[in-house]
Parts: structure tokens; sequence; C-alpha cells
């Protein structure tokens, strides 16, 4: 039944994109092994998107590792009929939204990062109510309903309302007996709207679980973003009242971006007793009262600098880290990068210092190498840790469809603390970063072929191995031995 509904997708659309992912994971888990889990050690993901006259349609299906097969099947469907009417969009299904900056509400939600580029500007302003395209954004609390664009009167407005199975738990796992028998087991509505003219906005949500007339949460929130040539000043302030009581957040950020220098001073908090369920900090963490300052600049050609200092103030636990990163093309085809990162948390002490050299001798060949000293130490607890990595990266292209990739890491850290972190081959659609610590290696490896224009295959694999270690991972996860193996398939077509 599945073939025929995707192959009457594919005679339908008049564009689109299938996505098929099959990954595994050696050896088995104890999970799997001794039948704790309810599926076998394979991940699989399988994409189908179309548009046609203003038409997007996304189904997905895709199962983790320990779940049964198709253990989530989902879809969103979207139409933009264009502007100059009364209705802008309307979706349905699985969603992804946001209203302003996330304050208010945004799923999935994401997160403010501590990269350079983005402390040198303010957070972005906007609204985005779209089909879900990712199983991030489906599974376990996933938000499903409907919702629409409109523009009135100089006005536009979005108008969503939602009616959720979502689990009790928010990992989006249904491996074991318990998992299954929890999934989807809370039912939760949520209504929400937002309203922009010029550069002001309003915002509004309320959730509340269907068998209660009282809401769960709710919030609301202004914001603007006032732009005059090089000068940009952005905010929202919102209030959030639950169970506990009501709570107010908010972030302030002026920013000039000038043609060689770009800087950002941002002024926040999100305290620990604002509702944050299906919301985002947008700079920052959660904090009582936060301050961060972001600068890049290009002071010759070829040359690029930056930096970030943030300060965060919480109930007993203060925070505070500085970064800066100098990045530059000391011959043509040649990149070197230069990075450190220092921070201060109560008696804690970490830093992560980085160099980074990547060279293309030759069109088909490029070559990265970069090395990594980490550190962390605790006065109170009168501890010390200390990390190193280094890793190397080979690409090559024999043919323009063609390419090959692979990349080593060594590392020895005396504990997490210390950690190093590895950019994994990841598919396309795959978050590819990741953390290393104690004693080991790791091997990867990847290939692309473009078999026909508009379709790609895509093959990987990856060994770490530990040292002094006779299992990875814990509970259920735990593997026996000391190393591990991930390979994985993925097909990528796109149909005109």
């Amino acid at each position: 039944m599945r073939l025929l509904l995707v192959l009457a997708l594919f005679g339908l659309a008049a564009g689109g994109d299938l996505r098929i992912r099959l990954q595994r994971r050696f050896p088995s888990c104890r999970g799997v092994l001794e039948g704790a889990y309810a599926g076998d050690g394979y991940s699989y993901l399988q994409r189908l998107r179309f548009s046609a006259a203003g038409m997007d349609l996304s189904v997905l299906s895709e199962k983790d590792r320990g779940e049964e097969w198709d253990d989530l099947i989902c879809g969103g469907l979207g139409y933009s009929p264009g502007k100059g009417g009364l209705l802008r969009s309307v979706s349905a299904g699985w969603l992804r939204t946001r209203l302003g900056s996330g304050l208010v509400l945004a799923h999935p939600g994401g997160w403010s990062g501590s990269s350079f580029s983005g402390a040198s500007k303010s957070p972005s302003i906007d609204a985005r109510l779209r089909p879900a395209r990712g199983s991030w954004a489906c599974d376990g609390q996933g938000l499903t309903g409907a919702g629409a664009e409109l523009f009135v009167g100089g006005v536009d407005l979005w108008l969503l309302q939602g009616v959720s199975r979502v689990d009790p738990s928010e990992g989006g796992y249904h491996r074991t007996s318990g998992e299954r028998e929890s999934r989807g087991s809370l039912l939760e509505v949520l209504s929400a709207l937002r309203a922009e003219w010029r550069f002001l906005g309003l915002s509004a949500a309320s959730s509340w679980p269907a068998e209660d007339d009282s809401p769960s949460w709710k919030r609301a929130g202004v914001d603007c973003r006032w732009a005059r040539e090089s000068f940009v000043l952005a905010g929202e302030l919102a209030v959030g009242q639950d169970s506990s009581g009501t709570t107010t957040a908010f972030w302030v950020a002026p920013a000039q971006e000038l043609e060689r220098f770009r800087h950002c001073f941002a002024l926040f908090g999100r305290p620990e007793a604002f509702p944050d369920r299906r919301g985002n900090v947008p700079v920052g963490e959660d904090c009582d009262l936060g301050a961060r300052y972001g600068l890049r600049c290009r002071p010759v050609d070829g040359v690029r600098v930056a930096g970030r200092l943030e300060g965060l103030a919480r109930e007993g636990d203060d925070e505070t880290e500085a970064s800066g990163e100098v990045s530059m093309r000391p011959a043509p085809r040649m990149q070197a990068v230069a990075g450190l990162r220092y921070g201060w948390e109560g008696a804690g002490r970490s830093w992560r210092s980085l160099l980074k050299l990547s060279w293309e001798p030759h069109a088909m060949v490029g070559l990265s190498t970069r090395l990594q000293l980490t550190g962390y130490a605790d006065s109170g607890e009168d501890t010390t840790e200390s990390g190193s990595a280094a890793e190397l990266r080979l690409s090559y292209r024999p043919a323009r469809r063609l390419r090959f990739r692979v990349g080593t890491v060594a590392f020895d850290t005396d504990g997490y603390d210390s950690r190093v972190y590895a950019a994994e081959l990841a598919f396309p659609g795959q978050f590819g970063s990741a953390a290393l610590y104690g004693g080991g290696f790791l091997l990867q490896g990847s290939v692309s072929l473009e078999a026909a224009p508009g379709m790609f295959v895509r093959a990987r694999g990856l060994w770490e191995r530990r040292e002094n270690v006779e299992t990875m991972g814990s509970g259920w996860e735990e593997t026996e031995g000391d190393g591990r193996t991930t390979v994985g398939l993925q097909l990528d077509y796109a149909f005109p």
C-alpha cells in the first residue's frame, strides 16, 4: 500500500525529492541482545517531499535503533497561493513554527549557539508556520494541527490551532515496554497567534491538557526590529505563566554592521521559572540576567578576527566565557584558523584551544588538519583535567560525480570535562559532531556518487576504539568490547 502511495505521489508531483537512509551500529547493544528493545539495531529514514501549483507535501517514516520498523509515520501539507490576496499560506499536519524570536513559541526548539558569527549580530525576528520536514520536529513531541498566514489591512497575521498526541518524556524513543506504553499518552491542545505591523510584532500562545479546561502554560510577548543604515535595534519582552506563577523573559540587542566590522551587545534574561515548553532561547542561555558582546572584523583582505564575551547570572551559579578566533589565508587555496575559549563557572575553569589548517593543492584534492588542547580545573574539589586531539582529513574527487573522504582522530583526555570534539562525516540532514573523552582513536570514511542527474548514492563508515575499557556506553545502550563500528547508506533523489 505504501509503495502505491509513493508511486502516486511521484506521478502527481511537479517537483520534489526523495531521501532513504539506513544505518547500523556494531556490535549490538544490550537492549537488542537481551530483548528489552522492541526492534533491531537498524535505524532508518524515508522521506518524500514534493511541490506543485503552490502545494507542498512531506511524508516521512522513521525508526531509531531499538524501535520497531516504521515507528514514526507522519506528514504535512502546505499551500501558498502567492502574494496579493488575503490568504498568504495555510499548513496542516505535523508542523514547524516560530513566532518572533521564539520566546513565546518555537517548535522544534533551537539553541542560540556560541558561534562568533552569531554573536556579532542580533538574533532574527520573523514568523514561520510550515509543514515539518524532519523527524526531529515530529518524534515524541511533534506538533500537529493547522495554521494560516493572512494579510489584513496592512497587518500580517499568523493563526495556529494544534491538537497533539505527545510522549510524557522528551526523548522521542519507543524502544522499551514502558516507552511504548506511554507513547502519545498525553493529548495537548495549543492555540497561538501573531500580528506584525511594520517593525513591531505581538505574539501569544497557550497550551492545556485536553481533559482540563485550565491552561498548563501561557505566554505573550512584544518584539521589534528597527533598522536604519548600518544600525539595527532588536528585542523582545515576554510574560509567561504556569502553576508556579508569572515570570518575565526578555532580550535586547543593538547591533551595527559596517563593510569590514560588525558588532552586537545583547542584554537578556530567561529565569528558570519561565515556562519553556515549546519555546526557544534566542540569545545566551537560561539565566536571571545575562550580557554578551560579539564582534567580527576584517582588518585586511584575507584576515578575519572574531571575539565573544558572555556573562550569565543565576542564583548561586554565575558563569562567564571569553573566546576569540583568527582566520587567515596565508597562501592561495589555504586557510588557517586559531581559536581559544576560556570559561569560569563557580569554582570551575575550563579552556579549549584550536588550530586548524586547510589546503587544496589541486581542484580534486583537499587536506585539513586540526589540533585541540583542552583543560578543566575545579579549585573547590581540587581536581584538574587536560585533553588533546589531532585530526587529519583528506578529500579526493577523481571525477565530477564521485567524491571520497577519509578522516582519523586520535584523542587522549583525563575525563569528560576535558573532552574534545570531532566532526563526523555525516550524511546530509544529519548532525555530525562527536564528543570524545578517555583515550582512543576514530577512523571514518565516506563516498558520494551522483549516479544520475539529481540522484546521489552515499555510503559512510565509522570505527571508534577506546583504550582500557571492556564496554562502551551505559544501560541498555551498552556494547561489549572496546570498539564500535557504524555503517550507513543514503539515497537522495531530486526529481523535476
